[in-house]
């Protein structure tokens, strides 16, 4: 907050200013929700198969929050998870085992209110953009979005044993593959940075 006296006149003036008493009512105590899901899929002894979500909007908190620390912005995050034995679809007679893993999750923050001007709504700011190119920039420059996956064959191994016993082919094909997950953040500096793992 700032107050502030400006002299008009082209004469040295002199006052006293006292600020006494200052109150802050009304306090906009608009509730948010929230919500969260979990669906597990399991495929007989193929794999199985994980779909989650979960949405927060701006204003909710727990009982015990005061106003000014509910979340003040909306917070919407998916995952799909999924893991299989790709050896099923082989014959028998390979027994081969190949455990494989795959996840994806993404996450997007939207902020209640324009980085650019803390005391206005981002919808009204979005809603004062006359073209759809300073929306779409405003857009980039509010939201951030986090987006994961990973990939990986472990513990992969064939055996195959023949007629001699004393010859036994049995060995691991591969230890491990992740696949590098990538995260892409646009943050209010209209800068945007792209990390990537190395893959190993």
């Amino acid at each position: 907050m700032m107050i502030g006296v400006r002299n008009n006149s082209r004469t040295i003036k002199s006052a006293e200013v006292w600020v006494n008493e200052l109150r802050l009512t009304e306090f906009n105590e608009d509730g948010g929700w929230a919500a969260q899901g979990n669906l597990n899929l399991q495929l007989s002894d193929i794999g199985s198969i994980n779909l989650a979500g979960h949405v927060e909007t701006a204003g909710f908190g727990g009982l015990e929050q005061s106003v000014s620390e509910r979340r003040l912005d909306d917070y919407y995050q998916y995952s799909f998870t999924t893991t299989f034995d790709l050896g099923r679809f082989f014959p028998k007679k390979a027994k081969l085992a190949a455990p494989i893993y795959f996840s994806y999750s993404k996450e997007a923050t939207t902020p209640k209110y324009n980085p650019l001007d803390k005391d206005m709504l981002l919808d009204d700011a979005l809603d004062a953009c006359t073209t759809d190119w300073e929306r779409d920039s405003l857009m980039n420059i509010a939201r951030e979005i986090t987006t994961y996956r990973n990939f990986s064959l472990s513990n992969a191994r064939l055996g195959i044993t023949s007629k001699t016993p004393c010859l036994m082919i049995r060995g691991t094909l591969l230890s491990a593959i992740p696949v590098p997950s990538a995260t892409i953040r646009v943050a209010p500096q209209l800068t945007k940075t792209k990390r990537t793992g190395a893959l190993q």
